[in-house]
């Protein structure tokens, strides 16, 4: 929903490999199995990149931790890739890396990438769950700011194992997801109580000549964040003090006219094409006349 770019001093990963190297004391096992087979996480990373610019990070599906198709010296274990991530990335906060990522998406014109900034993030999210995909759980290309609400409730465990079953990635999908317009919303009036009982239904309608996995993306993405159902109720307050606006307009006897500069205004100032907000002043425009009329 919201691109993010990574920090500049969060790219290195051999930076953050180092810094959770340098933090553990020496004759330490798990040290000896990170530096043996840093070279190894290095390589794959460039791997996930790769995938994920070109929408095909399901692939990795079949290289989840355990899979011959990776192979590691010394036995590092899914457990020792999560404990590396636990103890010392977050617990530690080793390089800093932890916090960097995190508060690069805390400005107040961002917010949660995933469900459009109804939140803001307060949590970093494995991209590729942990579990499953622990060669990466301190690569930062999958490490996402995220709100509590998407990461625990709506996201949770996701594992893309099929092109048309993937979510929109922050970091690495297409421009076209997030500059090209797909989330469009309904005013559905009730003429007779137009403010009380009248709601915005969100919808997804991608343009006609996009390829079909980034179709299926852009919907997969906004039925697993339950965004029709988020957007509707975050909508409700504002969708009430518009509709507010527009009857005191027509008390003072101002036109229509005046009143369609007004929403014009709101929509330029939103800049994410798929902004809730964007959708809520739009699809209001489009049955200006009708409410004016009732209201």
């Amino acid at each position: 929903m919201i691109k993010l770019d990574l920090p500049n001093d969060c790219m290195n990963y051999q930076e953050v490999i180092d810094s959770c190297i340098n933090k553990m004391r020496e004759n330490n096992i798990l040290k000896e199995k990170l530096d043996e087979n840093k070279y190894d996480l290095i390589r794959i990373s460039k791997l996930y990149i790769k995938l994920g610019e070109t929408n095909k990070l399901y692939k990795l599906y079949k290289c989840r931790m355990g899979n011959t198709l990776i192979n590691m010296r010394n036995q590092l274990t899914n457990d020792d890739m999560v404990k590396i991530y636990d103890q010392y990335f977050v617990n530690h906060r080793c390089g800093g890396f932890y916090d960097r990522i995190i508060n690069n998406a805390k400005n107040p014109e961002i917010q949660c990438p995933f469900c459009g900034g109804i939140n803001s993030p307060n949590e970093l999210d494995h991209f590729l769950p942990k579990k499953d995909f622990s060669y990466y759980a301190i690569f930062p290309y999958n490490l996402i700011p995220i709100c509590k609400d998407c990461n625990q409730i709506y996201k949770k465990r996701f594992c893309p194992n099929d092109k048309n079953k993937q979510l929109i990635h922050p970091y690495l999908d297409n421009e076209q997801v997030f500059n090209e317009k797909w989330l469009y919303a309904k005013f559905i009036m009730d003429p007779t109580d137009i403010e009380g009982k009248s709601v915005i239904e969100f919808y997804v309608d991608p343009p006609l000549n996009w390829e079909e996995d980034k179709k299926e993306k852009v919907k997969i993405h906004f039925e697993q964040f339950k965004l029709a159902e988020r957007f509707a109720i975050r909508s409700v307050t504002e969708l009430g003090k518009l509709l507010g606006y527009i009857k005191l307009l027509k008390s003072k006897e101002l036109s229509m006219y005046d009143l369609e500069e007004f929403i014009d205004s709101g929509i330029e100032s939103i800049k994410s094409p798929n902004s809730w907000e964007k959708a809520l002043f739009e699809a209001v425009k489009r049955e200006l006349p009708a409410i004016w009329e009732n209201i």
